[in-house]
């Protein structure tokens, strides 16, 4: 993992209630002759709480950029994903995948007001060319030809937004793609 920007927040007043009614049926099972798992804090927490009432508690939400684990690489992450916290299951999720790309740091984190809502954005910039400029000065490397690729999430969905509405052109490396045919050839 390269980097990881909290994007929301996100008020669950279920978290918990799964994990304590699976604590309760187990505790019934060892009726009281094993230790506690839980920790001291936890139990603080739980017994601070009215009872009767779930607890809220609140979650951030991430967009995370991945790179393969090798340097020397012409650019910073080659994979973009959303990690979104689920109320339903009480967990988080992956709500956006994006990988085979060239992207370069800084990940830029605003909000966009959208049918008078304020909707949390990101964007990043992407080589749309194989070829790269390198700073003598500082030695960073950077696209001759960017694109920004700006990404909107409106509740746990993550829609593409902004000017660049292009296809994206995924590129794939071919040693990565070697190895996948390799590993195929393998099973058979």
């Amino acid at each position: 993992m390269v980097a990881a920007y909290p994007i929301a927040t996100v008020h669950d007043e279920g978290a918990g209630a799964e994990r304590k009614s699976k604590e309760g049926k187990a505790g019934k099972k060892a009726q009281g002759n094993e230790p506690d798992s839980g920790s001291g804090a936890d139990a603080a927490k739980d017994d601070a709480q009215p009872a009767g009432q779930p607890a809220q508690k609140e979650f951030t939400e991430f967009v995370t950029v991945l790179s393969p684990p090798r340097g020397g690489l012409p650019y910073d992450f080659d994979q973009i994903r959303v990690f979104t916290w689920s109320l339903n299951h009480h967990r988080y999720e992956t709500a956006y995948r994006l990988h085979g790309i060239q992207g370069y740091l800084p990940v830029k984190i605003s909000r966009e007001t959208v049918n008078g809502q304020s909707e949390p954005t990101f964007s990043f910039e992407i080589a749309s060319g194989p070829n790269v400029s390198i700073d003598p000065d500082t030695g960073v490397t950077r696209p001759v030809l960017a694109r920004t690729l700006t990404f909107r999430m409106e509740g746990n969905i993550v829609k593409r937004a902004g000017a660049d509405q292009a296809p994206i052109i995924l590129s794939h490396d071919p040693v990565e793609a070697a190895k996948v045919a390799a590993a195929k050839k393998k099973k058979r």
